[in-house]
């Protein structure tokens, strides 16, 4: 349950990403970057998401003895 909230929240996370960068980008003349910007955003976000949920995972819910 928790890697299917972890892979949710970065998926979400990614979105969200994405649609401010379209808001804040759409009207101005740097418009056509926006999608680029937008996928390199979310390739940064997923990973480190991922990666702070498994840190989570590990040293906090189920600690090694």
């Amino acid at each position: 349950m928790f890697n299917w909230a972890s892979v949710a929240v970065a998926v979400i996370l990614s979105g969200i990403w994405c649609v401010r960068t379209y808001l804040a980008m759409s009207t101005t003349v740097d418009a056509p970057w926006w999608p680029i910007i937008s996928i390199l955003g979310a390739l940064l976000i997923f990973p480190l998401v991922l990666t702070l949920a498994a840190a989570i995972r590990n040293l906090v819910l189920f600690p090694r003895p």
